[in-house]
């Protein structure tokens, strides 16, 4: 099995962003990983994971920064990177959903058309568009799962819970290849709990752009100690 997975660079969920003329002021702010398509990453690492065989590709478009945002991939468990380098702005001021989804579509007919299972994130976050994945479905006329809250591979195919607005529901695709979009579901809940404890810390301690090259050692180890103290409380091993 062969998983393609979409990484996007996006400004860090945690940086106060500065708007302008032009749209969101891109100079001097921290980005990062695309939370979304992190959560992709980590879904299709343990696909691969429980099939040895599988080969995980993780992509990104745009400048020659995304060669960090890959980096990341690669250190949590992708086999292989590709880079398709634009120095067009990728949150829907110049390249639009389509022109992405076009451009996977290409990465695909040319480069990996072995592949069996494109996983994105349901939406990146700053343009919270969520078009690429049923863009991409469409033009390879491949089935699609959006809003996925858990994804079983199932014989040929794949059983995934979605999310709705009614609670969940679970389709079943009968047969790879398919597109799936990642919802925050796909992550565990103890690392829920974890996220829910690191930001309550950041915000106790009024810190509101992290960045710990600003931070004294010592007020480092106070967060790592009030993390151990919660997790305690809420008896987390």
């Amino acid at each position: 099995m062969k998983i393609l997975v979409g990484v996007k660079r996006v400004v860090d969920y945690a940086v106060k962003v500065r708007v302008g003329q032009n749209g969101v002021d891109l100079k001097n702010v921290k980005m990062s990983l695309n939370p979304f398509c992190e959560i992709a990453v980590e879904e299709a690492v343990r696909m691969k994971e429980a099939n040895k065989q599988a080969e995980v590709v993780a992509l990104s478009i745009g400048p020659k920064q995304c060669q960090d945002t890959l980096r990341t991939a690669l250190a949590m468990g992708c086999d292989r990177g590709i880079h398709i380098h634009t120095d067009k702005r990728g949150d829907y001021m110049e390249l639009q959903s389509d022109a992405v989804a076009k451009l996977f579509q290409k990465v695909i007919e040319t480069k990996e058309s072995d592949t069996n299972l494109v996983l994105v994130g349901k939406q990146s976050i700053d343009s919270d568009c969520g078009q690429v994945g049923p863009m991409l479905a469409g033009f390879m006329n491949w089935p699609q799962a959006t809003f996925a809250a858990k994804v079983d591979v199932d014989g040929d195919g794949l059983l995934v819970e979605r999310e709705t607005d009614q609670g969940t529901e679970t389709i079943k695709i009968s047969k790879l290849p398919a597109v799936v979009t990642c919802d925050l579901r796909l992550v565990s809940n103890d690392i829920y709990i974890y996220i829910y404890i690191y930001m309550y810390i950041l915000q106790s301690l009024n810190i509101h752009d992290w960045i710990p090259s600003k931070h004294s050692l010592g007020n480092i180890f106070f967060i790592m100690h009030r993390t151990l103290l919660v997790m305690r409380h809420f008896q987390i091993s």
